[in-house]
């Protein structure tokens, strides 16, 4: 078992990445990824994935907005372009997406800025900051300034 403080540490930070320490914590309980795999399942996780029209579609119906997140980040996460958007739009309609994300390279946002003025689409900024050792960026408001006068909040 890990050591009582390292699960301590894992369940104060809660985040995105909190699943991700605690699966890592019982890989190195149960020696590997098979045996870990098997006892997360015993113990009840379940990875749920809904299609993405039908969480439009519910986030709509609830007057929410609906934004890609990090479309440019690569890694294990697609990379989208003008033609990956244009298909996505025509099966799903999105409201918009970060464009500002620190893993984006200076060329991605400028596309997809844009893309996103071209076909009136919300823009976001994100600084992907879930811990105290990734402090958050400040962007501009007017960078997603139709994104918060949706929301409500006026940008002077």
């Amino acid at each position: 078992m890990p050591a009582e403080s390292e699960l301590e540490r894992i369940l104060a930070q809660p985040g995105a990445k909190q699943p991700h320490s605690l699966f890592a914590a019982v890989v190195g309980i149960m020696g590997g990824d098979e045996a870990a795999d098997r006892a997360m399942t015993d113990g009840g996780f379940v990875l749920a994935n809904a299609d993405i029209a039908e969480v439009v579609a519910a986030t709509h119906q609830s007057g929410g907005v609906c934004l890609i997140a990090h479309p440019g980040r690569g890694g294990e996460y697609l990379i989208y372009t003008p033609s990956l958007l244009d298909d996505l739009r025509a099966e799903v309609p999105i409201d918009g997406f970060e464009v500002y994300y620190p893993l984006h390279t200076a060329e991605q946002m400028v596309m997809l800025a844009e893309y996103a003025a071209a076909h009136g689409l919300l823009t976001s900024a994100g600084s992907d900051s879930h811990s105290a050792q990734k402090p958050p960026i400040r962007y501009r408001a007017e960078q997603a300034r139709a994104l918060l006068e949706r929301l409500g909040v006026r940008v002077a």
